[in-house]
């Protein structure tokens, strides 16, 4: 349970980093279609996905202050959202369109 409490918390935290002065994005981003997650919104991802899908999310929002430089930035071999967040949870490979069971 620290794990989700940890995953969501950082994503708050991302959020309010990457807009700051836009309450609305911050709040609904979660609610936002998202072409990173196949057209799924994060929230489709974290409840199709459970623990991977939370730190799929969360690996991609910090991605995204790394790339902004509001963070480290992420592993240098990481071109994408999607190859940082499989190598930040220890997958080879997410498949965008895969949902688990």
């Amino acid at each position: 349970m620290a794990d989700r409490v940890g995953y969501l918390l950082s994503m708050h935290k991302a959020l309010g980093l990457l807009y700051p002065y836009n309450e609305n994005i911050r709040s609904s981003w979660v609610l936002r279609r998202n072409k990173l997650f196949n057209n799924l919104t994060p929230l489709e991802v974290m409840k199709e996905q459970g623990m991977v899908g939370l730190a799929r999310v969360a690996a991609c929002l910090e991605f995204q202050l790394g790339d902004k430089g509001l963070t480290l930035t992420p592993s240098p071999s990481a071109k994408d959202c999607r190859q940082f967040a499989s190598e930040s949870i220890g997958l080879k490979s997410i498949d965008p369109g895969s949902r688990q069971a």
